[in-house]
């Protein structure tokens, strides 16, 4: 007897024992993706004509909002996170299951699971990432440090931070700044 083979479980897309699991939960589907240059967080609810996505939110939609940082750090997953909460509990909902796809956990990942919690989203999320990376503290540390003893790779390694105009040893600061802004939202 042959196997059917689908298409996005060969291409590594798609883990359908893992996807019937969080299907057969019946609860919405927090779906959060990374690439990168930032992260992509939907609300999706499974229906029989295809999977409908009711909230998205991406990193893009967060420097609408004042971020300066680089799109693909725990600071800003965490914060992409916090607008996604935000935004969906504005929509009605409040709660879901977090599916990373095919993604294995990071401290990233889990950062923007947090964001969602911490909006006053339902999320179940077995993991902690310490708050001092969460703020950016490790990205400030490391930018004093290079600047310091190496400050041609400073200007290089932190260029898009630079241009944006955020010196990278504020980033603490700046991700107090922008979430205090989304929580007035």
């Amino acid at each position: 007897m042959m196997r059917m083979q689908y298409k996005r479980r060969a291409q590594l897309k798609t883990n359908y024992r893992r996807r019937l699991r969080l299907l057969l939960g019946r609860k919405d589907r927090i779906v959060v993706r990374k690439s990168i240059s930032g992260f992509s967080i939907q609300l999706v609810r499974y229906s029989e004509s295809g999977d409908q996505t009711f909230v998205e939110v991406s990193t893009k939609h967060l420097r609408e909002h004042g971020w300066k940082g680089h799109g693909g750090s725990i600071p800003s997953a965490y914060l992409t996170g916090f607008l996604f909460g935000k935004t969906a509990a504005k929509k009605g909902f409040g709660s879901g299951v977090i599916d990373f796809g095919q993604e294995s956990v990071s401290q990233s990942l889990l950062a923007a699971a947090l964001g969602a919690r911490d909006a006053g989203i339902d999320v179940p999320v077995g993991a902690e990432v310490p708050e001092e990376r969460i703020k950016g503290l490790h990205i400030a540390e490391y930018a004093r440090k290079m600047k310091g003893s190496e400050p041609e790779n400073y200007k290089k390694r932190f260029s898009a931070y630079l241009k944006n105009g955020l010196a990278p040893e504020n980033i603490p600061e700046h991700f107090e700044e922008v979430k205090k802004t989304l929580e007035g939202l």
